[in-house]
Order: C-alpha cells, then sequence, then structure tokens
C-alpha cells in the first residue's frame, strides 16, 4: 500500500491518525462543551488536514449526547424547583 501524497504542497505524504478532540457549539441551551476521538489524516511537511470519512457523524452524535445531557439536568432542576414551590 503506498501512502498518498499531498495535494496541497506536493511534497508531503498524507499520515492518518487517531485524535482527540475538544470543542464547544452554540445551542438553545448556550455552549456545549464536548470531547471526541476521531480519525483525521494531515501532510507530514505542510499539516495540511482532513477529516476522514465518519468523523463528522461522530462530531454530530458527541454534541447531541452533550446537549442532551444538558437539557436533562436543566428539566431536572425546573422540576425540583416546582417541587419545593408546591411543598406544605
Amino acid at each position: 500500500m503506498s501512502a498518498e501524497n499531498c495535494d496541497s504542497c506536493g511534497k508531503g505524504q498524507i499520515v492518518k491518525h487517531v485524535e482527540d478532540i475538544s470543542f464547544r457549539q452554540w445551542s438553545d441551551r448556550g455552549h456545549v462543551h464536548c470531547r471526541a476521538t476521531i480519525a483525521v489524516s494531515a501532510c507530514n511537511n505542510c499539516g495540511a488536514g482532513a477529516l476522514e470519512p465518519g468523523a463528522d457523524k461522530i462530531i454530530d452524535e458527541v454534541f447531541r449526547r452533550e446537549h442532551d445531557k444538558r437539557v436533562a439536568h436543566w428539566q431536572s432542576v425546573i422540576s425540583q424547583a416546582r417541587a419545593g414551590r408546591h411543598a406544605p
């Protein structure tokens, strides 16, 4: 299997690896902070890189999971507050 040459610089070779990333994304609940492990490829000469196929799906799933946690947390807080208000 031969290495793929870089389209950007024409000198380097594309190296595929797994990378841990952290990011935040705006939502209806404010910024949601996320961490994910994704496959990326980058040139070993100029550093030009790209996500490997499927990485965007992982990022979307991580965001959705963290957003859902935030929604569930606030629903719990609101329910507890309402229960406390109506307590005898």
